[in-house]
């Protein structure tokens, strides 16, 4: 044989069993025509026979079943306990509410002490348990009337007629994270509580509590560039161009709260893409997906998340909030 042959291979194309002779060419050329006439059914590939495997159907049953059950694990979670629902349920709740829910209950509990060191010195002064879960409907309201009236800040000083309001949803905010779901605006058996709270903001709105509400100031061009020019907003340190980053997302990408911030992810899951429009220009998307105001749970099914956009700013370059996004992401 010449060295020339040293390239060429044989392979087998027939093969005999029990006197039976079959053409592999022949086959695949069948295999081949039917998939061009796209003939369904198309043959059965599963080679269970003991021409070409030694594997039992026993066997492929076990293995099958066994490949079934690890798939069922991976679809189902580590089974859970009544305690670990509570913390899945607690971790959703906003830092806000729970805050406020606590220190509802403090001023509650501070109410309750101070009516109990006044009573040693009036027999008729009534007492209240500071176990509000476990009362009565009926004892709820009184206890909750007399709060409303006489709860002051700790100066002592009235508090004004929202916040009267936000204790007494705090703590019904407490009743439903322990399963008792009252309605102190609405049930009947609160009649009473709500007279009481709806005239004490009406007294307090005539004094002139809470006619100005708190809000933060605006920050005008001229502050805004000041702060540019005196080096506070920029991107030549870390710390600055993260301030100056969680600045222009905020004001350019209509973010509310700070939860809404804390929330911004980067990555495959990113709220926010760099994109470009038809005539070219380059802008971030912002595409919400939970915020103060959509939760994403029950009752914001049918909420239509918020898009917003922030254009690059040519004029100004270095204060473009495009370019200071894009460099904060290839420095991460």
């Amino acid at each position: 044989m010449s060295s020339d042959s040293e390239g060429v291979f044989l392979t087998q194309s027939t093969f005999t069993t029990e006197n039976t002779v079959v053409d592999t060419d022949e086959i695949l050329s069948d295999v081949l025509d039917l998939q061009k006439e796209n003939i369904t059914p198309r043959p059965n590939f599963n080679i269970l026979s003991e021409m070409f495997s030694d594997i039992s159907e026993d066997e492929m049953t076990e293995i099958t079943q066994v490949v079934e059950e690890v798939e069922t694990r991976r679809r189902f979670a580590i089974p859970m306990q009544d305690g670990d629902l509570k913390k899945i349920v607690a971790g959703e709740s906003c830092v806000n509410t729970e805050n406020k829910t606590k220190w509802a209950l403090k001023v509650f509990d501070s109410w309750i002490e101070q009516r109990l060191i006044q009573s040693k010195n009036n027999e008729k002064l009534k007492n209240f348990p500071n176990n509000l879960l476990d009362l009565p409907v009926s004892d709820i309201n009184e206890a909750l009337t007399y709060f409303v009236a006489e709860v002051r800040n700790k100066n002592g000083e009235e508090y004004r007629p929202n916040t009267l309001y936000e204790l007494i949803i705090s703590i019904q905010h407490y009743f439903r994270q322990n399963g008792r779901f009252v309605n102190i605006l609405d049930d009947t058996e609160f009649a009473g509580l709500r007279g009481v709270l709806d005239a004490r903001m009406k007294n307090l709105a005539k004094q002139g509590l809470g006619i100005n509400k708190k809000q933060a100031e605006i920050i005008t061009e001229e502050q805004e560039q000041l702060m540019w020019e005196k080096g506070v907003l920029g991107t030549d340190t870390p710390e600055k161009l993260l301030n100056t980053l969680v600045y222009q997302l905020g004001l350019n990408l209509s973010l509310r709260a700070g939860q809404e911030h804390r929330n911004l992810r980067c990555g495959p899951y990113s709220q926010i893409t760099v994109k470009q429009d038809s005539a070219g220009k380059t802008y971030l998307e912002y595409r919400e997906d939970v915020s103060k105001t959509n939760a994403g749970g029950l009752l914001h099914r049918k909420v239509t998340p918020k898009v917003t956009r922030a254009y690059e700013n040519t004029v100004l370059p270095d204060q473009c909030p495009v370019k200071i996004y894009q460099k904060f992401m290839s420095l991460r």
